[in-house]
C-alpha cells in the first residue's frame, strides 16, 4: 500500500522501527519476526496488495492515522 509507505517514510527513525516491528507482530503474530519483517516489505513495496478488512484499524492505531487518511479516501 503506498500510503504505508508515505506514513512510515514521514515518521523519524525511531518510530517508524517500532511502528514496522508493531506492525508485523500485529498482523502477521504467526510468524516468525523475519516472515513478520518480510510481509512487512511486501506491503510496503507494494508486492502485496491485499489486507483484511479487519486489520485497517490494527494498521491505524499503530500509525497513528485514520482510515480515511490510510485509504486516501476524502471526508
Amino acid at each position: 500500500m503506498k500510503k504505508i509507505k508515505e506514513i512510515l517514510t514521514s515518521m523519524s527513525r525511531e518510530k517508524r522501527r517500532k511502528a514496522i516491528a508493531e506492525l508485523g507482530a500485529a498482523l502477521w503474530a504467526d510468524s516468525t519476526p523475519l516472515a513478520q519483517y518480510t510481509n512487512l516489505i511486501n506491503l510496503y513495496t507494494g508486492r502485496c496488495k491485499k489486507v483484511a478488512p479487519e486489520k485497517i484499524p490494527v494498521i491505524c492505531r499503530i500509525l497513528g492515522v485514520t482510515p480515511n487518511e490510510l485509504l486516501d479516501w476524502e471526508e
